[in-house]
């Protein structure tokens, strides 16, 4: 297990220094140095966090809360020091798949080998 943990520890400060990486520490660093994208944020987070709450407990947002969250999408859409944390994100995000794809490939293969008879059949 050390062995795997040393190799994830070397695949996270692969990771960090890719350009998608740094593209998120710099669009984030970008909304902390507005203050009022900073605030924006910090909402659009908190609204997120409670409309996720609230589905796990099984309940329905008020219609208050749907209100406030759509309100703080509307300005989150509008900031663009947020937008790019966003996009930035979304590259990143491939990256990891890329990643994770990777990693379970020996698994999909392994699966991929598994024919059954009527699947030769066909």
């Amino acid at each position: 297990m050390e062995t795997i943990q040393q190799q994830l520890t070397a695949l996270e400060e692969a990771l960090q220094q890719t350009e998608q990486y740094q593209a998120v520490k710099s669009a984030i660093e970008g909304v902390r140095a507005n203050e009022e994208s900073a605030e924006t944020f910090d909402t659009f987070r908190k609204v997120q966090a409670l409309l996720q709450k609230r589905q796990m407990e099984g309940q329905e947002p008020s219609e208050q809360e749907m209100m406030n969250a759509q309100s703080t999408a509307v300005l989150v859409q509008q900031d663009a020091s947020i937008m790019k944390i966003f996009e930035a994100e979304e590259q990143l995000a491939q990256v990891m798949q890329q990643i994770n794809m990777s990693l379970l490939s020996g698994i999909q293969e392994s699966y991929d080998s598994l024919v059954l008879p009527e699947d030769e059949e066909k």
